[in-house]
């Protein structure tokens, strides 16, 4: 586990799915002409495809290196017509001469590649023309711009800067390069982007979709971190053709783990802040974050202590943003369901959050894509648990056996108020107590309706 913006490591996703988002780039008004370009594709490396034939190697160079603009539906379907082909003769002769060594490759040789490259292909260009680029920045480029730059956290995967006053997360991602596929990031992207407008979450200043080696000056605020606190990551020494996503977000204070709560009046409001905004996105976008662990809840205290939800890698969401897919991630690392909950609370959630999709209804194998809100539920579950047992503040007198508790007076008897409250929310949705998910409050606006009965 990491703290800081981020902590759990990306569940890793098969390619070969329905998932698809080629039928996503080619339904999109104007995509069936885009240019889709080939980036260094014969470079890329995954573990199922070392051993693929030369010839589809050189297919693949030859691609690269040409860098071709083309309707993927000429090359790829047979159901191109004539219209569909580029009317420039040389593009022609070229995609021609490709069509033709496609077809001299023997049926005995491996056919993932041709899905793989096109799959990936189509999904960097979707997530390009989302982030409103034509292509990939350099980053050594990119990071010129950036002065007083430190290292301030890390997840799995992903390294988190500060630079003046804002959160960068800078993901790896691509076969070969992190396992991260090109649709995790663009499902992390949309949900950012999609809960940024509304109270109580992580604000989003830009994305930057970058390519190149690490820069020498993020790599010197790493050997900082690293050489100051420790790290977990390897040294991220990436090659010439990685590519990166640059995720800007305003500083949202201390995450809720390393927070230091002053009274039970504090904790209540962190907790009330954290369901009214989950209510909100549900409403507003059927958002689930179905990760809401204490290092992905900021706190800032100001006059008063307001929280901010941060990451959104597992998060599920339905975008008003002109793609027609719901924004989700499928939860294909069965690790995650078989860590032990002695060890932290947090892992019972993930297997209780699985369960509860069941019961309700979810079809087994709808690949995490239906709403299921009852799973924040859960989350605000084990955060009412952290604070309760794991913020080292000590129960007020008369928390126990105490009849009565004036609903004005002293700071004692407030703080004596917001403890019964939160001892309540705890016993109101504690799973463990009921036959199944069915039983709680199904979503977060009727979890803040059942408080105010």
């Amino acid at each position: 586990m990491r703290a800081v913006y981020g902590r759990h490591k990306r569940s890793h996703t098969t390619v070969g799915t329905s998932e698809l988002l080629w039928d996503e780039a080619m339904s999109s008004p104007g995509n069936a002409s885009k240019h889709i370009i080939f980036h260094d594709v014969a470079s890329i490396e995954t573990s199922s495809r070392n051993e693929v034939n030369s010839p589809i190697r050189a297919v693949l160079s030859t691609l690269s290196a040409a860098a071709i603009n083309f309707v993927p539906r000429n090359l790829f379907s047979p159901r191109g017509t004539a219209k569909d082909k580029p009317c420039n003769q040389k593009e022609d002769d070229d995609l021609g001469a490709l069509q033709h060594q496609l077809a001299q490759l023997s049926v005995n040789q491996p056919t993932a590649w041709e899905p793989l490259v096109l799959q990936e292909t189509v999904e960097l260009s979707v997530l390009l023309d989302y982030v409103k680029q034509e292509q990939p920045l350099d980053f050594e480029q990119y990071a010129e711009s950036l002065d007083r730059i430190s290292k301030l956290g890390e997840a799995s995967y992903a390294e988190v800067f500060q630079h003046n006053r804002s959160i960068l997360k800078v993901i790896p991602f691509g076969k070969g390069i992190a396992d991260i596929p090109v649709r995790d990031i663009l499902q992390e992207i949309r949900c950012a982007q999609t809960v940024a407008s509304i109270e109580g979450f992580v604000k989003v200043e830009y994305v930057r979709i970058v390519r190149g080696v690490f820069p020498d000056k993020l790599l010197a605020a790493w050997d900082d971190y690293a050489k100051a606190r420790g790290t977990e990551n390897e040294r991220p020494t990436y090659g010439a053709h990685s590519l990166f996503a640059v995720i800007a977000l305003e500083h949202g204070g201390t995450d809720l783990e390393r927070f230091e709560l002053a009274s039970w009046q504090q904790a209540l409001d962190i907790l009330l802040g954290v369901v009214r905004a989950l209510a909100t996105a549900e409403e507003r976008h059927q958002f689930e974050h179905r990760d809401l662990h204490w290092g992905n809840v900021l706190v800032t205290d100001d006059s008063s202590v307001r929280p901010i939800i941060i990451d959104y890698t597992l998060s599920r969401c339905s975008p008003a943003d002109g793609l027609s897919r719901v924004a989700h991630n499928s939860f294909r690392d069965e690790a995650l369901f078989e860590a032990d909950g002695e060890v932290d609370y947090q892992f019972d959630i993930y297997r209780y959050m699985r369960d509860a999709r069941h019961v309700l209804g979810s079809p087994v194998q709808d690949d995490w894509v239906s709403f299921t809100p009852v799973t924040n539920v859960l989350w605000v579950h084990y955060l009412v648990d952290k604070l309760l047992y794991h913020k080292k503040l000590r129960a007020p007198k008369g928390g126990k056996g105490h009849r009565r508790a004036r609903s004005t007076g002293d700071a004692l008897n407030q703080s004596l108020i917001a403890y019964k409250r939160l001892k309540h929310i705890h016993q109101l949705i504690d799973i463990r107590r009921y036959t199944d998910a069915s039983e709680l409050p199904q979503n977060c606006r009727e979890l803040l309706l059942s408080l105010d009965a």
